[in-house]
């Protein structure tokens, strides 16, 4: 490892990140960063910790002299990253470890999700534990799984166990900038049946949409990017009663916008393909010029495959990915919030189905149940398509009266010399769950800034961690 990466600093934030980059810790996939976190405090003189059934870990830590009446605060994060990669990596997020690299102050992997999300937090958080010096409250380090693919490690975790009376969740992404609320959501699989029947055309080709930068599908939703599939729903679309199917499949997890998405397709003669082609590679880069002007339309010729979609199946998965809302469905003007959206995050194939799988989002619970989702279905009636629900999380509400946030904002001020930005956030945080448990709890999260979270350009600011992480422990100071 490079002598750069080494003195990163602070380096007890980024020596605790080289370590967990080195254990694969996809949603999923966290037996072993599980059992590493339970190892580094198992045993150690001035720590308890607790692993559960669904593999959180727990720390406490005791309250430093003068701060035993304080209240207990809990750290929060979660130990799961996204798992993304260039079309030609050959990274196995089973197995490999990250490939760090510094540019220009930032911190990369190499073709792959970086893993700040929410890495960085985790480290913060096991940071303050290790620090002797640091005046601080009786902390409550609470590290979560699975987030990213359904909170379930915060569903499973039994809150009635936890002592704190203030939580600061430490996975958000911008820097300056305290959250006070983020939206509730849920997802929708569609289920097709896959039928096929046996092809009679002497040519195939593969149309790939890439060059796409994707991104969050909460934070980054109101962006307008690109997402692969509503491309190439458009293509096809236009390219019916000239091809057949025999192939479609895009995207990758539900919270990710899809950089991705390609179609086999067969035909006597290809000529109208990439007649098509040509014009829609036109348009798209004319349409999506100052959001993803790398939007790339291409074309391989392979054999001809035994098999296709039949119609029916063709026609109700195209109609299904270009009828489907993605992006923003409502927004709050006075407030500048994206308020409500779906996601259409992606289609494969599963046994005997192709599964096009939906992620919805809003910070008004009845948006989610009695709108989205209501709708979602519809559609899937319409085609005659059957669907099931995945899991919910709920909203987090703003709090008028919350002391968190003015000691939050007070340490601020005095570090930085300004009012930080205090807002809510399309995107969903944990918080919500856990105040569905304990409504007392006074909660708040911010977070160093990072860049392209859910992609293979996640990046974070060196600088602004080293910022946000004294800032946290100039609040955690300052309750008493």
């Amino acid at each position: 490892m490079n002598t750069e990466l080494m003195n990163l600093q602070p380096a007890d934030v980024f020596g605790h990140f080289r370590a967990i980059a080195a254990i694969p810790h996809g949603s999923g996939n966290e037996a072993a960063i599980s059992a590493y976190l339970f190892g580094l405090y198992d045993g150690r003189e001035g720590y308890s910790v607790v692993q559960d059934a669904a593999k959180n870990i727990i720390i406490r830590k005791a309250a430093t002299p003068g701060y035993e009446n304080a209240p207990v605060v809990m750290l929060q994060a979660h130990m799961d990253m996204v798992c993304e990669k260039t079309a030609d990596s050959q990274h196995d997020f089973t197995k490999d470890p990250l490939q760090l690299r510094v540019i220009d102050g930032h911190l990369y992997a190499t073709d792959t999700t970086l893993g700040a999300d929410n890495g960085i937090g985790l480290c913060m958080a096991l940071a303050v534990l290790d620090d002797a010096e640091l005046a601080h409250p009786a902390l409550e380090v609470v590290i979560t799984t699975d987030e990213e693919a359904g909170m379930t490690g915060a569903r499973e975790l039994d809150h009635s166990a936890l002592t704190a009376q203030m939580m600061i969740n430490l996975d958000d992404e911008e820097e300056g900038c305290f959250r006070v609320g983020c939206a509730g959501g849920g997802r929708y699989i569609y289920e097709v049946p896959l039928l096929q029947k046996a092809n009679t055309a002497a040519k195939a080709v593969r149309l790939t949409v890439s060059g796409l930068q994707g991104g969050h599908s909460g934070a980054d939703i109101h962006l307008e990017r690109a997402n692969a599939l509503k491309l190439l729903g458009r293509v096809l679309y236009d390219l019916r009663g000239k091809v057949e199917i025999a192939e479609l499949s895009g995207g990758g997890l539900a919270n990710t916008i899809a950089r991705q998405a390609e179609a086999l397709l067969v035909a006597d003669e290809l000529d109208a393909v990439y007649a098509a082609v040509e014009r829609w590679q036109k348009i798209f880069a004319n349409e999506y010029a100052t959001t993803d002007g790398g939007v790339t339309l291409s074309l391989i010729e392979e054999p001809a495959p035994a098999l296709i979609y039949a119609s029916t199946t063709a026609n109700a998965l195209l109609y299904l990915i270009n009828v489907v809302p993605h992006g923003v469905l409502k927004r709050d003007n006075s407030i500048d919030l994206v308020v409500t959206s779906n996601n259409l995050a992606s289609v494969k194939q599963v046994g005997d189905m192709l599964e096009v799988y939906c992620m919805f989002r809003s910070s008004i619970d009845s948006q989610c149940t009695d709108d989205v989702l209501p709708r979602l279905k519809q559609i899937g009636e319409l085609l005659g398509i059957g669907g099931v629900g995945g899991d919910s999380y709920p909203g987090w509400q703003y709090r008028p009266d919350s002391k968190i946030r003015e000691i939050c904002r007070e340490a601020y001020i005095k570090r930085c010399g300004s009012e930080p930005k205090i807002a809510a956030i399309h995107a969903g945080l944990e918080c919500g769950l856990f105040l569905q448990q304990n409504p007392q709890l006074d909660a708040i999260a911010f977070g160093p800034t990072l860049y392209g979270v859910h992609t293979p350009e996640e990046h974070a600011d060196i600088g602004s961690v080293e910022r946000v992480y004294a800032l946290l422990k100039d609040i955690l100071s300052s309750i008493k």
